[in-house]
This record gives C-alpha cells, structure tokens and sequence, in this order.
C-alpha cells in the first residue's frame, strides 16, 4: 500500500534558513551589479546628450534641479568607485595577493574607507 506522506511538518528550504552570507560573495555580486549600473548610466546619459537636452544647463541651477543633479552626480561617483577599486581588489586575487579571509576583510574594509573619503572631498 501507499503511504501517505505529511508535508505539513517539512522545511521547504532548509538550505536557506542556515546560509550566512559570505564578505567575498557579496563583494563580487556588488561589483558586477556597479557596472551593469554604470553601463546603463553611461548609456543613458549618452543619449541624453546626442538628444540635445541642455535645458539644465541654460537655466541657473536653483532648488530641486541642483539637487537631483548632486545626487545624480553623487550615485554615478560611488557606482564608479565601488567598481573601480573593487576591480583593484579582483586583480590582486588574481596575483593570490590578499586572498586569506583576514586580508579579504581588511581589503573590503579599506575599498569602503577610500569610496567614503572620495566622497567626502567631493562634497567638500
């Protein structure tokens, strides 16, 4: 005969519950979703120009229109430097330097040091 199994009591993914999210992992999807940013950025603002949209910059740059500008500005930078020195960060793992879980931290922690520090001056 044919039991009946109860799938009441059972996990549907069990896998999940325990997997903690590795630094280098994380690090890596974040730095091919910077450059599909920035390739869409670049793409976009390519095709703001060939379309002669200069409005912005005929108009003095009060209010609202300065900030979204700035935040712009602000965005495409950090997506260009988290990419940037990230990328740093894939060359040297490809010279096996600075691949031990204690350098892989230290790595990340410095690649958020100098993006904040850029970005600070910026802002400055």
């Amino acid at each position: 005969m044919r039991q009946k199994i109860s799938i009441s009591n059972r996990a549907i993914s069990p896998h999940l519950s325990i997997y903690n999210p590795q630094l280098t992992s994380l690090s890596s999807i974040w730095h091919r979703i910077s450059g599909i940013l920035l390739l869409f950025l670049i793409v976009k603002l390519n095709i703001i120009l060939k379309t002669r949209l200069y409005m912005f910059f005929n108009i003095p740059l009060i209010g609202v229109i300065k900030e979204i500008i700035l935040l712009f500005h602000m965005v495409f930078l950090f997506l260009f430097l988290y990419h940037s020195f990230n990328g740093m960060r894939h060359i040297g793992w490809d010279f096996s330097l600075g691949t031990q879980l204690k350098d892989l931290k230290h790595s990340f922690y410095f690649v958020c040091f100098c993006i904040f520090c850029v970005l600070i001056y910026n802002i400055i």
